[in-house]
């Protein structure tokens, strides 16, 4: 296996890994404490099965924490525009999470926004003539059912805006500081898919 045939699956890229650890060892040596802080704090995480706030909050702050990390190691492995892409997600559920935590009933939009997209999901599958051919009658009747019971009003509905939720956290700054230079270096030019690919 090698770093041309295989790229970053291949086991030369141990080296690589342990020169970029090396020459950016302080850094990596803060996110390593911060990870450890972080995962602490999820493992100590109690949450009532009746909290539905709590439960949003907690799904949030593992999915953070595991693009967190999964950042991390494409970083060790110079995977530049991966480890990106998974600090822009971390970031978002940053975002989410205080959001959340803003108001006691803003968990509501995300079980909206997830019917909002089940519902139109739905009205696909029914709608189009290729895809309805391809369910049983059964399928067809849980469908309808779904429809009559969350309505039909979702068209109008806008999904859930990652920079709304930054500033309904109060953390639009950070938005406007951080995430918006991430979104643009991920994929924003051609060169850095150039880049990417090399």
């Amino acid at each position: 296996m090698s770093l041309d045939l295989d790229g970053f699956l291949s086991p030369e890229i141990l080296g690589y890994i342990e020169d970029n650890k090396r020459t950016y060892a302080s850094w990596f040596a803060l996110i390593y404490a911060v990870n450890k802080i972080a995962q602490s704090r999820l493992l100590s995480l109690k949450v009532d099965g009746a909290d539905m706030r709590g439960i949003y909050a907690a799904g949030l702050y593992g999915r953070g924490l595991t693009n967190f990390q999964g950042a991390i190691l494409l970083a060790e492995r110079c995977h530049q525009s991966g480890a990106r892409t998974l600090l822009r997600n971390c970031f978002e559920d940053i975002f989410y999470l205080g959001a959340v935590q803003s108001a006691e009933d803003y968990y509501e939009k995300f079980v909206r926004a997830d019917e909002v997209g089940r519902g139109r999901l739905a009205r696909a599958l029914l709608n189009r003539p290729e895809s309805r051919d391809h369910l049983d009658p059964a399928h067809i009747e849980l469908l309808e059912e779904f429809l009559a019971k969350t309505g039909s009003d979702d068209r109008k509905a806008s999904p859930i805006n990652v920079a709304q939720a930054a500033r309904d956290a109060g953390l639009d700054r950070i938005y406007d500081i951080y995430l918006s230079r991430l979104v643009q270096r991920v994929f924003s030019r051609i060169r850095d898919l150039a880049v990417a690919a090399y």
